[in-house]
């Protein structure tokens, strides 16, 4: 069973930076960006830095 723990949150740019570096040691990593999902939706709000 696979567990998801949060271990960074910021903006979407070291967030992407940080799921690299994982990825590199083979850590498979998700990244949640409530922000881009609310526009998608047509909701916005959130703030752009709350990338997970």
């Amino acid at each position: 069973m696979e567990k998801l723990v949060k271990v960074f949150v910021n903006t979407e740019i070291l967030v992407k930076l940080v799921q690299e570096e994982l990825e590199q040691k083979g850590v498979d990593s998700v990244i949640k960006n409530n922000f881009q999902s609310g526009i998608i939706a047509g909701f916005g709000g959130g703030s752009p830095s709350g990338v997970e």
